[in-house]
């Protein structure tokens, strides 16, 4: 049995560090981790593919609610332009993305893209019920993203950025604003 388990065991072919290929028992995962880290193409796809993501759920949020207030399940004197800012800020931060990353220009993509889903996030937890409802834990999406696309510092940024918009939204709920 314990011959088994050698013979099946990943093959290290040096005595450094394995790379993730000789480690993930799925080389597939391997590949595309070491591939996204060195190749600007693959990030600037993946980078892509999120902004469009932010891009349909900002139409597909507004809309939502949109027709949550015409059918007066929401209420609010200033949702229709909440929502349709909700809709441009979002559709502007996947379009700014695509031109930016376009233009050859990825840091600027990046970092936009960041930092305006930050605000995207700040905005979606204004308009769905404030600080005491579960959509804060939206945060980490652009926290997380930071660690992926940028620099060991950015990710830090980023929380200490998110940390005070959150806190700015707490203040203004405690004024009633």
């Amino acid at each position: 049995r314990g011959r088994r388990l050698l013979q099946t065991s990943p093959v290290v072919k040096n005595k450094g560090t394995p790379s993730m290929e000789q480690i993930s028992p799925h080389h597939r995962l391997g590949r595309t981790v070491a591939d996204l880290q060195s190749d600007a193409g693959d990030r600037s796809r993946l980078l892509n593919r999120l902004a469009l993501g932010i891009g349909l759920v900002a139409v597909f949020g507004g809309v939502t609610i949109l027709v949550l207030g015409w059918l007066e399940v929401l209420s609010g004197r200033n949702l229709i332009p909440a929502a349709l800012v909700w809709i441009l800020l979002g559709c502007g931060i996947a379009a700014g993305t695509f031109w930016l990353t376009r233009r050859r220009r990825h840091q600027l993509a990046i970092t936009m893209f960041l930092y305006g889903n930050v605000l995207y996030v700040t905005l979606a937890i204004y308009l769905i019920g404030g600080v005491g409802g579960p959509m804060f834990v939206a945060y980490l999406v652009p926290v997380m993203a930071a660690g992926l696309f940028g620099k060991a510092g950015d990710g830090i940024r980023l929380f200490l950025v998110s940390l005070a918009c959150y806190s700015a939204l707490v203040l203004l709920q405690i004024l009633s604003l």
